[in-house]
């Protein structure tokens, strides 16, 4: 008799001490959604929801010895790549990730929410350059599409503009998450390989209680895909998965600054 297949995640990232965002925000994410997750450590933030203290790099050769672990073991059927904070991190991933077989997902972490930079030295060149290529879908919000293109994306088309120029990395396909847009609609673009777009709108919801969004909004797709839902179909569901939870989070008090969303037990009843 054949064992129970789970579809199973690999979350590559930072550390969160109050567990609303990077790998814990992946790791909650991943579990709801009723897939196995599995994480690699990139760098041990020292943070709460005022922001960060501290930054600590995971020497490269540790995360090549963490990723090599788990590939050689429980082999993922997508990977989703946070923060990596430093350059000979971006180029072990890139030199490991190459031979993957699977899909990459890239949330591009520049900076926290509280606007600490999260990276080191050429670390946006060497991303572009290396990792970039690699990727099934990249999910930058509106400052890093900034930070790595030098457009300021103010609508729809401007977004599409650098999600056009974005897929020049190689990229597959670009999520331009327009969170920080002046509108009261969250406005999100895909823009893929073939340069077609297809938009996402949700209702902004008026709260502090946002973070880990991005960590998570990312980690549900690769979940998605994981399942085997189509690329739009895995972005619209895990669209619809992170407004249920900024919903549900909006009264609760999981940190004095930006709060954690509260993770969802029962998401694969509804």
């Amino acid at each position: 008799m054949n064992p129970q297949r789970i579809p199973t995640v690999l979350t590559i990232g930072g550390f969160d001490s109050i567990g609303g965002a990077g790998i814990q925000a992946d790791l909650k994410t991943i579990a709801a959604l009723g897939c196995h997750g599995m994480n690699v450590l990139t760098a041990l933030p020292v943070q709460n929801s005022h922001g960060i203290r501290s930054i600590h790099s995971i020497p490269s050769r540790t995360v090549k010895e963490q990723l090599y672990a788990v590939l050689e073991d429980i082999y993922p059927d997508v990977i989703k790549i946070g923060m990596i904070h430093t350059v000979p991190n971006v180029k072990v991933l890139a030199s490991v990730l190459k031979n993957y077989k699977g899909e990459i997902i890239i949330d591009p972490v520049l900076k926290s929410t509280s606007g600490h930079d999260l990276h080191q030295g050429e670390f946006k060149t060497i991303l572009i350059e290396r990792l970039f290529p690699l990727a099934s879908l990249i999910t930058p919000n509106l400052p890093e599409v900034f930070d790595l293109t030098g457009i300021t994306a103010t609508n729809l088309i401007s977004m599409k503009k650098a999600g056009i120029q974005l897929l020049k990395s190689g990229a597959e396909a670009i999520l331009v998450k327009g969170g920080h847009l002046e509108s009261q609609k969250l406005l999100s673009t895909l823009i893929t390989s073939d340069v077609q777009s297809t938009t996402y709108s949700t209702k902004k919801i008026d709260t502090k209680n946002t973070r880990g969004t991005g960590c998570t909004l990312a980690s549900a797709i690769a979940c998605f895909r994981a399942i085997g839902f189509p690329l739009s179909q895995a972005i619209q569901k895990s669209i619809d998965y992170v407004d249920t939870r900024i919903h549900a989070s909006i009264d609760i008090n999981l940190g004095q600054g930006n709060g954690c969303l509260v993770p969802d037990q029962k998401w694969n009843d509804h």
